[in-house]
């Protein structure tokens, strides 16, 4: 409220107008706080910035660097030099959709995969189940740690949230084109179907291609090098006689450091050209980021999605259900998992669409969200599953009893995770509680950012996270190495905590320099080619 307007107000109260005047200075005066002194100081500051033309030129180009190594969630502390409008504070609400809550979903999933990530090269419990009983292995106690269990385990179950990733992906890809064609719109499905299938390739090629390009530049840098001396068992512990084999759990493919810049790159193209290619099922893991692996899997899965889509079109929606339901099975019959978690997805949003959960999720009665409830549990030990000898794991025996025999041995959480992931995302956009979670800042930060944040922290683990632990550990303690003790889990909390700042940190400046620039071009290109 303006001066003005409080005299006003204090005329209409009292009819003495010293009364009223004596009144306004006193409340002038309370007025004058710390905040509203350093607000005036701030923009006395700032008069003076504005008529000093190289002073100005000088503290803008350094607020545009700060802003830059700022994480996009404190940029308000950045903002204009003058004081937003009321309207401007008050941004008008987006209305509500089950996309949102699945952005907070995948964000979740994302920092789960990175814990598994962080954990397996150092650790060999984080792929066991609680209480397996292995012939020929005397360490049982392997097998008995509490964060072994289930329901626990999913806090690093990173496998299983790539096939959530996949859920997600099929839902999404699918929702816009079963609503249109729902509503009858089928020259708007087609042409929306159209632009999805032209941008696939660029939105998940380009930002991976930059990546692999920014790994090429870290090696010629040096930024493995630490990495490469901690590999060759250079750093060791006070004591150590000989090469310690710090990453001694899963190791897996590390960028090679060549002799010139020309052989790098010639290195990582010959990678790159065999990792792109679409006319094979193989599942490449390139040496510059072993964990992009799945971006094919989605391309060539998200093609067959798009395929079913426009064959299934002039289908009633109960027959494109029945259809996609029988084309799922037949996937997970043939071993081709992944197709079946993307059409897995596409039958949960032909369900909302059906139920009419798109937008708003109607009230079902306490019986039917207690069934979601238990479904959801049910999903959730799904993916609790082990990654191996799940076989021999108590709760999971059965399971892996009447699991296909193209899954048997090494690959029973490929049978079962594309169930568990279907569940969750079903429950998730049916279930008002679950939306809510999953659409809190936090959670939509970390979806805003999933798919960068999922293709640094790779590079980040590999050229600063093996080269940071020993030196962890030297101050922590190691011990055993397996996890028996504190100092070699302080340690690793640490390691965890350090490495997931910084990884987060460099995902939300890639999301904002590549991922965001690369979805406008895709856009932009396909502009200029309509």
């Amino acid at each position: 409220m303006s001066t003005h307007d409080q005299g006003l107000l204090l005329d209409d109260v009292y009819s003495s107008s010293d009364d009223s005047t004596l009144l306004e200075k006193e409340l002038d005066t309370s007025i004058s706080t710390s905040s509203t002194r350093l607000t005036r100081l701030k923009r006395t500051f700032l008069r003076r910035i504005d008529q000093n033309a190289f002073l100005e030129t000088f503290v803008h180009y350094n607020l545009l660097l700060l802003r830059f190594l700022t994480p996009s969630f404190l940029h308000h502390l950045l903002n204009r030099r003058t004081h937003p409008s009321t309207d401007e504070e008050a941004p008008t609400p987006s209305p509500p959709n089950t996309i949102k809550c699945l952005d907070g979903l995948r964000g979740i999933a994302c920092l789960i995969v990175f814990n598994f990530h962080f954990l397996y090269p150092y650790t060999y419990t984080v792929i066991h189940g609680y209480g397996a009983e292995v012939a020929n292995l005397e360490d049982r106690a392997k097998f008995l740690h509490y964060h072994q269990l289930p329901f626990i385990s999913l806090l690093y179950r990173g496998r299983a949230m790539v096939h959530v990733f996949f859920a997600i992906s099929g839902y999404v890809l699918s929702r816009k084109f079963l609503k249109l064609v729902g509503a009858g719109s089928h020259a708007q499905a087609y042409k929306a179907l159209s632009s999805a299938v032209f941008r696939r390739g660029f939105r998940l090629f380009l930002p991976v291609t930059v990546g692999n390009l920014l790994v090429v530049i870290a090696l010629r840098l040096g930024l493995y090098n630490g990495t490469a001396a901690v590999l060759r068992g250079e750093v060791g512990l006070p004591g150590d006689t000989g090469p310690r084999n710090w990453v001694s759990a899963m190791p897996e493919e590390h960028p090679r450091i060549l002799g010139s810049a020309y052989a790098q790159l010639v290195d990582c193209y010959h990678q790159w050209a065999r990792w792109i290619n679409p006319w094979t099922w193989e599942i490449v893991y390139g040496d510059y980021d072993p964990h992009t692996w799945t971006i094919p899997l989605e391309f060539r899965s998200s093609m067959v999605l798009f395929l079913v889509l426009v064959g299934t079109a002039g289908l009633r929606g109960r027959w494109r259900l029945a259809v996609i339901v029988g084309l799922c099975g037949y996937c997970l019959r043939m071993v081709r998992w992944e197709v079946a978690i993307f059409l897995g997805g596409v039958v949960v949003a032909q369900i909302d669409l059906m139920w009419g959960t798109f937008e708003v999720v109607p009230d079902r009665g306490l019986l039917v969200r207690t069934g979601q409830w238990v479904l959801f549990v049910a999903g959730l030990y799904l993916l609790a599953s082990p990654d191996i000898w799940a076989e021999v794991t108590p709760g999971y025996r059965f399971l892996s009893s009447i699991t296909p025999e193209g899954y048997a041995w090494g690959w029973l959480y490929l049978f079962w995770y594309p169930f568990g992931a279907v569940i969750v995302v079903h429950c998730v956009t049916n279930l008002v509680s679950l939306r809510r979670v999953f659409e809190r800042p936090v959670c939509q930060y970390f979806g805003r950012i999933s798919f960068a944040f999922y293709l640094v922290h790779g590079p980040v683990l590999h050229a600063l996270g093996f080269a940071l632990m020993p030196r962890i550990w030297r101050v922590t303690g190691y011990g055993d190495g397996y996890g028996g003790n504190v100092g070699f889990v302080t340690g690793l909390a640490l390691g965890w905590g350090v490495l997931l700042c910084f990884s987060v940190w460099l995902g939300d400046i890639f999301w904002r320099v590549v991922n965001v620039p690369c979805t406008k071009l895709t856009r932009q290109i396909e502009c200029w080619l309509s």
